[in-house]
């Protein structure tokens, strides 16, 4: 790699150019303390110092001193990455080689990690870099050397771990956040309900787990409770409004109505017939059969 960087800046100065002043110039001067940077092994600041002249020219042998020095910090990834940038510039079949031998050691120096994750749908990141992907099985290239990994969803805590040289898989579960549910009844005095527990009068603030539960609000004799079975998601935030109506008397209800007139056209059904029954028992004998109908 040293090598590299040696046989690069060579190349880089003809290729700068001679400019007295100007973003030229300017990149001529941070190449060349990249070079300084390097010669001393301080990769980050080598690896600022190109990133800032390629900014202001972009320069191939620039690039490849990125990536080289990239591999040195064991970014691989970035360093694979960088190379495919530097031979979009280039068409000199001996530096293409050359590119193409790093990018192959870079690639092979990349790990898998098998990851399990629940929920499906959590978002992973790397050392801060999100990985794209879902579902409940995933692989996770990795560069060399210890990592930071985090997991989050929306409605669970966050999960942050490490992921050690030799760690090949994990497993993450999410946990859920509860739910937070506000129930306001219309009655100060009525009774909250929630799965057969008694929760407090007119107002209450609940953390629920996700799921199911059967919510009543009861303001006693004369209001009618007010009950729902909600669903609730993690880390959902849901107000009730309990609007509690007053029961009808019973006369005021048209079944009432329906099943009184009934029973009275029962009731006068039942005097008919008994009228019936009663005058044919005073009926007199008579006719061929013995009796009068």
């Amino acid at each position: 790699m040293r090598r590299c960087l040696a046989l690069c800046v060579l190349a880089a100065l003809p290729a700068l150019g001679h400019a007295q002043d100007g973003p030229e110039e300017r990149a001529r001067a941070l190449f060349e303390e990249g070079m300084a940077h390097a010669a001393q092994e301080r990769w980050v600041p080598a690896l600022e110092a190109f990133r800032r002249s390629i900014e202001l020219a972009e320069v191939p042998v620039t690039l490849f001193n990125i990536g080289s020095v990239l591999m040195r910090l064991g970014r691989m990834q970035e360093a694979v990455a960088t190379f495919e940038r530097y031979l979009a510039l280039t068409d000199d079949p001996r530096e293409r080689a050359e590119a193409q031998a790093l990018i192959e050691q870079a690639r092979g120096a990349v790990r898998s990690l098998r990851l399990t994750v629940s929920p499906p749908d959590a978002r992973v990141a790397v050392d801060g870099i999100h990985i794209p992907g879902n579902g409940t099985e995933r692989v996770i290239p990795v560069d060399p050397g210890t990592h930071r990994l985090s997991v989050r969803a929306s409605g669970f805590d966050r999960s942050e771990l490490t992921i050690e040289p030799e760690t090949e898989a994990l497993t993450v579960r999410l946990t859920p956040q509860p739910a937070l549910v506000v129930v306001r009844a219309s009655q100060a005095d009525a009774v909250i309900v929630v799965d057969g527990v008694r929760q407090g009068r007119g107002e209450a603030q609940l953390e629920l787990d996700a799921g199911r539960h059967h919510l009543r609000v009861d303001a006693g004799d004369g209001y009618t409770p007010f009950e729902r079975t909600i669903q609730l998601e993690p880390g959902e935030r849901r107000n009730v409004e309990a609007a509690l109506s007053r029961d009808e008397p019973v006369y005021r209800r048209g079944w009432f109505w329906g099943v009184l007139g009934a029973t009275a056209v029962a009731i006068a059904g039942g005097v008919t017939a008994a009228a019936l029954l009663s005058g044919r028992e005073e009926a007199p004998y008579g006719g061929s059969t013995g009796f009068v109908f």
